[in-house]
């Protein structure tokens, strides 16, 4: 899938990316160095080489400083899902492991907002395990998400987890096809 993420104008509030309302693209962002190692920069101790990394240094980029959004389309995301399609048990086991230790890091955050933000990290891990064809863990990581917190992303992700593969297929290929109408837009 080849698309454009809608990233507003103006200020992006921290809440903003913890509850997925916007997603950064690293090949679209500018940051000072300074302001990436004073964060920490990229957490190389993940186990998974590319996952979550990005995430977890926006996440603490925006505890300590503005984030500004611009909604020029500065790059175009290519999101490979036969790559995605393809993880092993194992990879995905690891991602949801990475997934997690990036929602324990949000101690500093209050406690509703925690919750929201780990039902939505959950819920989207979810969806790399159906990705992958993975129902049963899908359910168990949208089933934990909903424990989080009840979302809307929840809720949809847990029900597509009952919905058999076919009938998946199809919404999947819909949905492709909606956003590759908009993006020609």
């Amino acid at each position: 899938m080849i698309g454009h993420l809608a990233i507003p104008d103006g200020p992006i509030t921290r809440s903003d990316l913890l509850l997925g309302r916007v997603v950064p693209t690293t090949s679209a962002t500018l940051i000072r160095r300074s302001a990436a190692l004073g964060a920490g920069g990229f957490d190389e101790t993940f186990e998974r080489a590319a996952g979550v990394e990005d995430l977890d240094l926006w996440f603490r980029l925006a505890a300590v400083g503005p984030c500004v959004g611009a909604a020029a389309v500065c790059a175009t995301y290519v999101v490979h899902e036969g790559r995605d399609r393809a993880r092993s048990r194992a990879e995905l086991a690891a991602l949801e492991r990475d997934r997690e230790r990036v929602v324990a890091r949000l101690a500093d955050v209050p406690a509703p907002l925690a919750r929201r933000a780990t039902a939505v990290m959950r819920a989207r891990t979810a969806r790399y395990w159906l990705l992958a064809g993975q129902a049963r863990p899908a359910r168990r990581a949208a089933a934990a998400s909903l424990r989080a917190a009840p979302t809307p992303e929840g809720l949809v992700t847990f029900a597509a987890t009952w919905v058999p593969p076919p009938a998946r297929e199809l919404a999947r290929r819909a949905r492709r096809t909606a956003r590759a109408r908009s993006v020609r837009r």
